[in-house]
């Protein structure tokens, strides 16, 4: 697959845009600056989030002034009159961040609105300074905000096992699955493995094509941004993600619709594994929930 030059371009310039907000959001982890607010949707919010969130669009900027910017906390818009757009997500994992829990990351995506998939992303975490960087038909390589060094990374091909780590981010207020149902899928991924942890969608994905986890499902979609690394860092990783849209008004009630491309807006769920076997074991979970 060839890319173009604005992805790859972009995948290249990963530490260097990430760099910013990763070290601002250390600063305020160390000092204390950790004040929450409640949003419209009843998440959390930081003054480190509205930030980055201006770091992110100022660097994009910098280097794509032509590409516009969709960042969580400044919603989302129509620009589909442009080839590409930015998706970031600034503090994905706030509430981890705010209780001074590891966990956190950040996450900037490029978004093809033409094929309707992410051809680039970048996702990095804060507890360890680690940047990992995606493009199609490119590996996965991993940098830090303290080395430049680049490491190849991809998905462990371990087989299901009870030492097998697994991971799930069903928070609640996302619409797709009720209690009883993220209690079912906690139940039935601890059975397929050993340990079964929530945490931030974005470093779940990451942690996926690092391999260093087996699985994961993502359910807690905020936006587009809380699904982009799966679509694009897993697959580029040598991993199979499969993403579902819930139908239907009532949670708990909905039915899940596989999708035939990866795209974050119109996916609600994401089954993410190492191999196609423990795709296809998460997945079938997923289905029976």
């Amino acid at each position: 697959m060839r890319n173009s030059v604005i992805e790859t371009l972009f995948y290249h310039l990963g530490r260097e845009l990430l760099i910013s907000p990763m070290q601002n959001a250390l600063a305020n982890l160390q000092t204390g600056n950790l004040q929450t607010a409640v949003k419209s949707d009843k998440t959390l919010v930081t003054q480190t989030d509205l930030a980055n969130e201006e770091l992110l669009k100022a660097m994009t900027a910098r280097f794509f002034p032509e590409i516009p910017f969709q960042g969580e906390e400044g919603g989302t818009q129509d620009n589909r009159q442009h080839k590409y757009e930015f998706q970031a997500d600034p503090m994905d994992g706030t509430r981890l961040f705010a209780d001074e829990s590891p966990g956190s990351s950040i996450l900037l995506a490029l978004y093809d609105t033409q094929s309707q998939t992410i051809p680039a992303c970048h996702v990095g975490c804060i507890a360890t300074g680690r940047v990992w960087s995606a493009c199609a038909g490119q590996p996965v390589i991993r940098k830090n905000i303290h080395n430049p060094q680049e490491t190849v990374v991809k998905v462990n091909q371990r087989q299901l096992s009870e030492q097998s780590s697994l991971r799930i981010d069903v928070s609640h207020g996302f619409n797709v699955f009720n209690d009883e149902q993220a209690a079912r899928l906690f139940a039935g991924m601890q059975r397929l493995g050993r340990s079964v942890f929530y945490g931030s969608n974005c470093l779940n994905q990451a942690l996926l094509a690092n391999g260093g986890i087996d699985g994961a499902v993502s359910s807690a979609k905020g936006g587009p941004w809380d699904l982009a690394a799966g679509c694009c860092l897993v697959p580029a990783a040598s991993g199979v993600t499969y993403a579902y849209r819930a139908e239907g008004e009532k949670v708990g009630h909905k039915r899940l619709i596989k999708l035939d491309r990866l795209d974050p807006f119109e996916a609600d769920v994401l089954v993410m594994g190492n191999t196609k076997a423990t795709a296809d074991a998460i997945e079938q979970i997923v289905l029976d929930l």
